[in-house]
């Protein structure tokens, strides 16, 4: 057992010296005896026999030297609880306080120790018993005391006692050093007696600390790491190996002085190597592994490297076990392109044009009415994508409030804001990193979030409610609307920056409608075996419906008929209400002309917006994509132009032509 030798000039204060005594034993326990040594008792000749020597008092060390060869000798530092630390800071800056000691000597080193410990807003004075009877000191009403409060005059009314001072943190740490006694139990008390007391270098003590915390990582990472991990130097020999690489290669407990003699050719190649190695694939005894080996020096002077190899069991099970936890958490994207059931033309050229860009970084904005899938094609362009093992987070921004929106996206510290989580939250922009995060229905978020929205596309950086921290992220962004962007922009509602940083990649999903082949192969997909009960006219009602919500509204027509055998009525009446669909139709086409003739001689066109307004005076109602659609159909038959801008829809001659033709 080591053996601690603490020197006292005399044993007048017994209480004292248990209570240091008690110190030691608190943090050293069974590791080290505790031996008092007295200047006042030792006799000629006396040798003090110890593994390190603790000094109560500096001056006491030329008295030593009688009696100790003088190594491993520690001058012992002082400190006080951290309980009595916020009482004293309590005193009202340049008060007179009296410090009660038992000696003036120690006195005036206590309030040393206190300047040390930062308390320096006093006017510390020390006690001396002559003054006091001159009466010096008639005037103080404060004072402080190492539990001497019998000695403190009567006609001072506050008194702290913050007990007998206790041994500071880096004498504490030097003994450990000295006996080499550094282990986990002498480690967790030492932690333990750093916590009640209050230390003159908090600094050091928080240097210590993050270089023992960083040890006890590095011990029980690297070490019981699953993978194998060894160094070598610039000569080839073996510094340091883990135990797994123990295991594998059998690598002696005193290290050869080469190490070509444990390893196999193969991986020898790559220790000498004069480049790094990332990733690359060796079998070694039949077992497949993950090598990687990472150079090591100063400036231009290699030092030597280190070698990692993962074995393919361990990282199976690594990635096995992180995509269960994406899927535990949803945080994932389960449908791929192979999913998305088509035969027509146009569907076959969208899936292409988003295979093509899922490799890319850019950001993806998806376009289509309500219900043609458009957040199963951003699974898919996730799938595709060299970050399909990533998280896939989606986000309804029309269906969340503007306040719920920003902390959903872009998360919260603690206490920013009435009814936040106590410990904060992280928003879906972190929980996506390195994946793709899918913004759907974009076009209904506010202009406040399209400045924030815009910032993560510039810098790709986010900052959570009530901080002040700027956070880097990674995340690729796909967002999808059934709005007409361009024209919020036009409207003002839509920031036009965002547009054209969001507008990088735009695909256009069709709508039901307009692919008529993929309509029954859908219908039988969620059928299932009962397509068969289908009768010629239901078949026939089936393709001619116009399926205004798209293959939303297909499936649950099909759910429909299997549950009750039929079609919705909407559907079964599909031809009477086609034959007046389209004469509503015939109406909106004329009407669309006499508008545009009535506005020809105004020097521009008219917007979709105007254009709704003035058909809407004429009774004619149509939505915005009906619209959208009516106009791109006339253009293409050359009947109008449709401008960009300002310069709006015009009619071309040939529409001018046509229009007099009827009225004729």
């Amino acid at each position: 057992m080591k053996k601690i030798g603490v020197v006292y000039g005399d044993s007048k204060n017994p209480d004292v010296i248990r209570y240091l005594e008690q110190d030691l034993r608190m943090v050293y326990g069974d590791h080290a005896a505790v031996q008092n040594y007295f200047m006042d008792q030792m006799s000629p000749g006396s040798l003090i026999e110890a593994d390190v020597l603790v000094v109560i008092n500096n001056r006491l060390l030329p008295r030593l030297r009688r009696y100790s060869s003088m190594k491993n000798v520690v001058c012992m530092t002082r400190s006080i609880k951290k309980a009595y630390l916020d009482e004293i800071l309590k005193i009202p800056a340049d008060t007179d306080v009296l410090l009660v000691n038992d000696t003036r000597q120690n006195a005036e080193e206590m309030i040393l120790m206190c300047y040390e410990l930062g308390i320096s807003h006093l006017n510390l004075i020390p006690y001396d018993a002559q003054e006091e009877e001159a009466g010096a000191y008639r005037h103080i009403r404060n004072a402080i005391t190492p539990n001497e409060p019998h000695m403190v005059p009567p006609y001072v009314t506050s008194v702290i006692n913050t007990g007998f001072r206790d041994i500071g943190f880096n004498t504490m740490v030097q003994i450990m050093d000295i006996l080499e006694l550094k282990n986990e139990s002498i480690i967790y008390h030492l932690l333990q007696y750093i916590s009640s007391i209050v230390e003159p270098m908090p600094g050091y003590r928080v240097s210590y600390f993050d270089g023992l915390l960083k040890e006890q990582m590095l011990n029980q990472y690297i070490y019981h790491s699953e993978a194998a991990i060894f160094l070598v130097d610039v000569e080839g020999r073996l510094i340091y190996f883990n135990k797994r690489a123990q295991d594998i290669f059998q690598f002696p407990a005193n290290p050869p002085t080469r190490i070509e003699a444990y390893l196999p050719p193969e991986l020898m190649e790559y220790v000498s190597a004069d480049r790094n190695i990332s990733h690359q694939m060796l079998t070694i005894d039949g077992m497949n592994y993950v090598v990687d080996k990472v150079k090591i020096g100063l400036e231009r002077q290699d030092m030597g490297c280190f070698i990692t190899l993962q074995d393919e069991i361990v990282l199976k099970n690594i990635e096995t076990s992180f995509n269960r936890s994406l899927k535990e958490k949803g945080l994932y994207a389960k449908h791929t392109f192979q999913d998305i059931l088509h035969t027509s033309a146009s569907m076959h050229k969208s899936i292409e044009l988003g295979k093509r860009a899922a490799n890319t970084v850019y950001t993806i904005l998806i376009g289509g009415e309500s219900g043609v899938g458009k957040e199963l094609f951003a699974q898919a362009l996730h799938n595709y994508s060299d970050r399909r093992n990533m998280p896939f987070v989606a986000v309804n921004c029309a269906a969340i409030s503007e306040s719920l929106l920003e902390s959903e996206l872009f998360g919260y510290e603690e206490g920013s804001f009435t009814g936040a989580r106590k410990k904060g939250k992280l928003g879906v922009f972190e929980l996506a990193n390195r994946g793709t995060i899918f913004l759907d229905e974009i076009g209904d978020i506010s202009p406040r979030l399209q400045l924030g929205l815009l910032r993560v596309l510039q810098e790709r950086q986010i900052m959570r409610i009530g901080s002040n921290q700027i956070i880097n992220i990674d995340v690729r962004i796909i967002a999808a609307t059934n709005k007409d962007l361009w024209q919020e922009v036009e409207r003002g509602n839509f920031r036009r920056d965002l547009y054209y940083r969001l507008n990088t990649i735009f695909i256009t999903l069709p709508p039901v409608r307009e692919r008529t082949d993929d309509i029954l192969p859908l219908f039988q997909h969620f059928m299932g075996a009962q397509f068969s009960r289908l009768t010629p006219e239901e078949t026939s009602a089936v393709l001619q419906y116009p399926w205004p919500g798209n293959v939303r509204e297909l499936e649950n027509c099909a759910l429909y008929y299997k549950a009750l055998g039929e079609l919705p009525d909407q559907v079964r009446r599909v031809k009477n209400d086609r034959s007046i669909w389209k004469s509503q139709l015939l109406d909106a086409k004329n009407a669309i002309f006499q508008i545009l003739l009535e506005h020809q001689s105004i020097g521009h066109g008219l917007g979709r917006t105007a254009l709704l307004g003035y058909l809407k005076e004429r009774s004619v109602f149509l939505s915005d994509i009906a619209l959208r659609q009516l106009l791109e159909e006339l253009a293409q038959e050359g009947y109008i132009s449709i401008g960009k801008g300002r310069q709006g829809t015009t009619l071309t001659p040939k529409g001018i032509e046509f229009l007099q033709s009827e009225l004729l």
